[in-house]
């Protein structure tokens, strides 16, 4: 398994563990990740889930380049990876009941950058770096292109989804991507505890009912919108 889940007294880690691959995403390792999301949304006794990567290199690097490569002059390969595969990760996030915090352990690109876009709360240690590399290898990244720039900061979206460009952690706080800078991995664990004590602190129903009233529009016209334009992108036969 290239997921893990680690209990803690009042939410869940949900660890991408491909350390040796940059923590990229195949579609085993998507659907690992859409599963686990589930199942840990749908748990009783917790208050949210945080999503991290193995290691203090890596959040995620993105889709798994060989697959993506390996898939490019394969019409339905490439609907799985990126419909089947990224689509259903972005929808449990969005679907999730608790809040979703994304804890960025590293760099954070493509994929995993989107991963950022569709969490309720984001935290990044100082040395991370934020990007969308797509177009320097020739692709389009299909949910930054569409619904990710409604959910953040447009103009940093398009810049970072037209240059294939990197930002820092810090520049990502300066434009409301994520919500605060730590200075490694153990105050990043820490900053995640504090969070949820929070959250914790408050009615569990009133907690999830606002978090489905976040996630609404998110999850009306725009994640149509977003799956007609991946359907252009990667039409089926």
């Amino acid at each position: 398994m290239a997921v893990r889940i680690v209990n803690e007294k009042n939410f869940s880690w949900i660890v991408i563990d491909r350390k040796e691959k940059g923590n990229s995403l195949n579609y085993e390792t998507l659907n690992d990740l859409s599963n686990a999301i589930c199942e840990q949304c749908n748990r009783e006794d917790i208050y949210a889930i945080a999503i991290t990567g193995e290691g203090e290199k890596f959040f995620s690097g993105g889709t798994d380049l060989n697959e993506v490569l390996d898939s490019t002059n394969d019409i339905n390969k490439s609907w799985k990876l990126m419909y089947e595969g990224l689509g259903n990760v972005i929808k449990s996030s969005l679907n999730c009941k608790l809040p979703v915090i994304a804890a960025v352990n590293g760099y954070a690109l493509g994929a995993g950058f989107e991963l950022i876009e569709v969490s309720d709360l984001a935290y990044a240690v100082k040395n991370a770096k934020l990007g969308l590399p797509a177009v320097k290898w020739g692709m389009v990244p299909p949910f930054s292109s569409t619904i990710g720039q409604f959910l953040s900061n447009s103009k940093l979206v398009s810049y970072l989804a037209l240059t294939g460009e990197m930002i820092t952690a810090e520049e990502a706080y300066r434009h409301g991507l994520i919500n605060g800078v730590v200075d490694d991995i153990n105050s990043l664990k820490l900053k995640v505890e504090e969070i949820v004590d929070k959250l914790s602190s408050n009615d569990r129903r009133a907690l999830m009912e606002i978090k489905q009233l976040l996630a609404k529009n998110k999850q009306s016209y725009m994640i149509d919108l977003a799956l007609s334009i991946m359907s252009a992108i990667i039409p089926r036969k």
